[in-house]
């Protein structure tokens, strides 16, 4: 699926750069993604949003440059940018999806004719990764991280059981299924100024434990030990995987 087109909006290029600031209708021009957080190998839904403008029919074409700051531009024709008619405000709006594209930090612009951007919006595109999740293992963010959880006690040791919950988080039981022992969670931070995935964990057990944490992209691990008989503590690690993006 290559493009899907709705509609477009008003103007001279000029003039556009007053898309930047609110409306009188105190609304901004925006675009979105979805998903919001994309990997590479996957299309991005691009939605543009342009309040106060004229609504024509629209063909907009993406294209992708690497050379310099990587970017795609998303062109629209001048011919639809003209103004609504006097006290009928509108806001034209379109879609279109772009990708795959590879891994790394983009800016999605979208230009007019005289391909001066209207309105620029950074992506983030990720790295799918290759988890295969089992009893033992949880795989977290779109199968980047394999998560293990070893326990010993006494003379018991042995793999936890791992019970997934979300694309971010999941538990671990160590000797009855219906009880929790560890909840593990792995946030994206890549966006912030950690520049690193987040790992965060806690846990209702004194047992020894060892959380291990792999990046199937990179390879890099690290783990995590809690002594036996010592309450395993809450664990806020936000340099825990600086493997971005």
């Amino acid at each position: 699926m290559n493009r899907l087109i709705f509609i477009c909006f008003s103007l001279s290029c000029l003039a556009l750069t007053s898309l930047l600031a609110p409306t009188a209708l105190g609304q901004a021009a925006s675009i979105t993604f979805e998903p919001p957080r994309p990997h590479d190998g996957e299309a991005i839904l691009v939605t543009v949003m342009l309040p106060g403008f004229e609504v024509c029919d629209l063909d907009p074409a993406w294209s992708f440059d690497s050379t310099q700051a990587p970017r795609v531009d998303i062109q629209i024709r001048e011919e639809c940018l003209a103004p609504p008619p006097p006290g009928s405000p509108q806001t034209a709006s379109f879609e279109i999806f772009i990708g795959p594209l590879p891994a790394g930090t983009f800016t999605v612009r979208v230009l007019g004719s005289t391909s001066l951007p209207l309105i620029a919006r950074p992506v983030r595109v990720g790295r799918e990764g290759s988890c295969v999740p089992s009893q033992s293992t949880l795989c977290l963010q779109r199968g980047r991280f394999q998560v293990r959880a070893l326990y010993a006690t006494g003379d018991q040791f042995g793999p936890g059981r791992a019970l997934p919950r979300t694309e971010e988080s999941g538990y671990y039981t160590f000797f009855d299924r219906e009880n929790v022992e560890l909840v593990v969670k792995i946030l994206d931070g890549c966006n912030t100024t950690f520049n690193s995935y987040w790992l965060f964990t806690a846990g209702l057990t004194n047992v020894g434990v060892e959380l291990q944490v792999t990046d199937t992209v990179t390879g890099q691990s690290r783990s995590y030990f809690n002594p036996e008989r010592k309450p395993y503590p809450t664990i806020l690690d936000t340099r825990a995987m600086p493997v971005c993006p």
